[in-house]
């Protein structure tokens, strides 16, 4: 089965996002995507968890991102 992918946004978030997310079946990713030669990187976040489809997929994401929020971890 595929990934589902969502709630991509600039820079990292706190390891509490993690624990939230795995409360709904989800985990965290925190990339850092190098770019040019001297080191320098784009930091991104995003979540992925197991394709089931619609709608659990879109009520997991709205879950996480509730969860987020009331933490304020995201806006």
């Amino acid at each position: 089965m595929s990934d589902f992918l969502f709630g991509m946004g600039p820079g990292f978030l706190p390891r509490k996002a993690n624990t939230i997310a795995k409360k709904h079946g989800a985990e965290l990713v925190n990339y850092s995507e190098p770019i040019g030669r001297y080191g320098n990187s784009i930091k991104r976040h995003w979540f992925r968890a197991e394709n089931w489809g619609n709608p659990i997929d879109s009520d997991r994401a709205q879950a996480v991102f509730v969860d987020l929020k009331a933490a304020g971890i995201v806006k």
